[in-house]
């Protein structure tokens, strides 16, 4: 697995707020809910391979997957 870093694909905008919308997570979420979420989400890419996340280390984000597959490894 690499070391590499996500990519951001595209600022928040009304698709990311539509794309927020449409994942089963945020399920029943006011449009007004969306609107504030999208305001401070970042689409982005990863590289296949790359570490999302690493145990002990900051939680700082919520990933939700739109694509692709994750995979967990417990150490």
């Amino acid at each position: 697995m690499s070391e590499e870093t996500a990519t951001p694909r595209t600022p928040a905008t009304p698709a990311l707020e539509t794309a927020l919308g449409a994942h089963p997570f945020l399920h029943g979420v006011s449009g007004d809910g969306l609107r504030r979420l999208a305001t401070c989400a970042r689409e982005l890419s990863f590289p296949a391979g790359a570490f999302l996340l690493r145990e002990g280390g900051e939680a700082d984000a919520v990933h939700l997957l739109t694509a692709g597959r994750v995979v967990l490894e417990v150490q």
